[in-house]
């Protein structure tokens, strides 16, 4: 199994606003169920009971913002328990805050280098735990809707395995529809002497494709050798530096450092890093880059998992939207909305609202503003932002 699990939560999420802001951006929305994305991920990296830590990463301002939603997961854990569900011990938690945001590839460079510093201390106390203490990471989103938590356990068991063996670890998702808001993953055929004897939900990643045209897309669903790529990787942190060393040398040489000596708080009885000149300076040097660009796209040691589980990336309003209508019986953030000679339409509001006479809407009323967007223009809600909301 990983010994840790890291949740990327420093993106602004543009394409959701109003709901989402620079106060407040998506990773804290509530869902359906009442808990925030962030909250949703937590808990769902509790299951995978790591002997290490759960650590989040994040703008170092919404530092506080984090420790609020993991605390009150703790003080509802006994009322999770007792539902069947699981416990977020406090002890567990690690929350890092980032100068300002560089993608995700900086940001996993960091971790990495944390976890292998925490690895040679252990290491130099403990004559012969080196081996026994080799880190393995999973790294997970904060935006990202998943259900079937027994298949999401499995699946995350088969990715240790092959990152173990030096692999970058991708999650493929079985596309449902050609969409082409998401990046694809070509699969080249069965992994399995990385497992010893092989698994069918295993394969070597033949290509990397970003967001094709509906066309292509269409095409790649029909050909059952596409994937959609869900952002959800494992590997080894000493592998995965090696391999950012290699095709991503400026991001690796501003993080090949020392970071000297981190000045934890305890904030409500979670481990946080607020500040740190080591950090400051790294995050100077480093361009901004994603994981994909940096290192999957260019390593020849990229392994897929075919995903079990259920998946719903949820990075713009017309995902939350197929979300909110597949999800039966779950409101969608509005107390009453009434409608009359309308249909396909999707409310995510704080006040109630009336459609009359009008489909494929998105309707959004949060922080005291409205957007009315028609479906299928939610990667256009950025510009809202860029241009000034």
């Amino acid at each position: 199994m990983f010994s840790d699990v890291l949740i990327l939560a420093g993106g602004v999420g543009e394409r959701l606003w109003p709901a989402s802001t620079a106060e407040r951006p998506k990773q804290f929305m509530r869902l359906f169920g009442g808990r925030s994305f962030l909250q949703e991920t937590a808990l769902r990296a509790s299951l995978l009971d790591v002997p290490g830590k759960i650590i989040i990463i994040t703008r170092k301002r919404w530092v506080d913002l984090a420790v609020h939603e993991m605390r009150a997961l703790a003080e509802n854990g006994a009322a999770n328990s007792a539902a069947g569900g699981p416990k977020i011990p406090l002890e567990k938690i690690v929350i890092i805050g980032e100068p300002c945001g560089k993608n995700t590839a900086p940001a996993v460079a960091l971790v990495s280098n944390y976890l292998l510093k925490r690895a040679s201390k252990r290491a130099s106390k403990e004559a012969g735990s080196a081996a026994g203490d080799t880190p393995n990471l999973l790294v997970l989103p904060s935006d990202h809707i998943i259900t079937d938590t027994e298949n999401f356990v499995r699946d995350a068991e088969t990715a240790a395995a092959c990152s173990m063996e030096q692999n970058i670890v991708v999650f493929g998702i079985p596309p449902r529809s050609p969409e082409t808001g998401f990046g694809y993953i070509e699969a080249a055929g069965p992994a399995g002497a990385l497992l010893g004897g092989g698994d069918k939900n295993t394969a070597k990643v033949a290509h990397f494709k970003e967001k094709p045209d509906e066309k292509t897309a269409k095409e790649y669903v029909l050909s059952g050798k596409w994937y959609w790529n869900s952002g959800l990787y494992g590997f080894r942190p000493d592998f995965y530096l090696r391999e950012l060393a290699q095709y991503a040398p400026d991001v690796f040489r501003a993080f090949d450092v020392d970071l000297g000596v981190l000045t934890w708080e305890t904030i409500g009885g979670i481990s946080a890093l607020r500040d740190s000149a080591a950090v400051e300076a790294a995050y100077r040097n480093t361009p901004s880059v994603s994981i994909d660009y940096a290192v999957s796209e260019k390593s020849g040691s990229v392994v897929m998992v075919k995903a079990a589980f259920d998946w719903n990336d949820a990075g713009t309003w017309d995902s939350l939207a197929k979300y909110g209508e597949a999800a039966s019986g779950l409101a969608a953030g509005v107390s009453v909305v009434s409608s009359v000679s309308s249909k396909n339409n999707f409310v995510y509001s704080d006040v109630p609202v009336v459609l009359c006479g009008v489909e494929d809407l998105c309707v959004v009323i949060k922080n005291g503003k409205a957007l009315v967007m028609k479906k299928g223009f939610g990667n256009e809600v950025k510009k809202i932002v860029e241009q000034g909301d």
